[in-house]
């Protein structure tokens, strides 16, 4: 069953560090650009951009003070020669890479990029394009529910216990958990579903990092030879 939210039509202030009177700020623009431009420039192939968005919290107003800025590079996947499953995982591998690589913020604000396929839109209370500087979907304030606390200290349990176990098979298992039940609970309930905020939470605490940054070294440790 889908949760009841409340909306309230009085809350209108949009992250001041990125936007003044409903624009983003010029400075902000110029930068987000730069930085696609960059991932851009730096691709194996050609990518076909139809447009450059801001979406998720900060491009709304459910921000909080440590909510990353996602940069979204939107692209059609069927013009590619390659089946669309093989070139969402070519483009997964190289954000992820480009965003291990290069730690980017604007003003405090950590930037992710991402590609995204114009036929299969990220879920987003609001959407800006940068490219076009203006609203595509413009925000409203959604009341997000209280976070559960319970499942936050059940998955950081989780989550000490695997890293410090080092099994590389355990580590893999709950990040494919962790993962997949965000995107589950984001395509079923939007940005407000629960595990979606249990899931900033963790990010928050440098829970999720920490982990990836774990498996990171696991494998660098079993690939490797004395």
């Amino acid at each position: 069953m889908r949760r009841t939210i409340r909306l309230i039509e009085s809350q209108n202030i949009l992250n001041k560090k990125l936007f003044k009177n409903q624009k983003l700020i010029p400075e902000v623009r110029e930068h987000l650009l730069k930085i696609a431009q960059e991932f851009l420039d730096n691709f194996s192939i050609d990518i076909l951009v139809d447009d450059i968005n801001l979406i998720g919290s900060n491009a709304g107003y459910n921000y909080k003070s440590k909510s990353d800025i996602d940069l979204h590079i939107i692209t059609d996947f069927t013009q590619y020669p390659a089946d669309v499953d093989i070139i969402d995982e070519l483009f997964n591998a190289k954000k992820n890479n480009f965003n291990s690589n290069y730690d980017i913020t604007i003003k405090d604000l950590e930037v992710e990029l991402y590609i995204e396929d114009v036929n299969n839109p990220a879920d987003t209370n609001g959407r800006y394009s940068i490219k076009d500087d203006t609203w595509l979907q413009e925000p409203t304030y959604i009341e997000e529910p209280p976070v559960n606390k319970e499942l936050v200290e059940e998955y950081t349990d989780k989550i000490e216990e695997v890293i410090k176990s080092k099994d590389l098979a355990k580590i893999d298992s709950l990040i494919d958990e962790i993962w997949d039940r965000r995107k589950n609970d984001v395509k079923q309930y939007g940005f407000i579903g629960e595990f979606n905020l249990v899931f900033k939470s963790l990010r928050a605490k440098g829970l999720l990092d920490k982990l990836r940054k774990t498996k990171t070294e696991v494998t660098s440790e079993e690939l490797s030879l004395e």
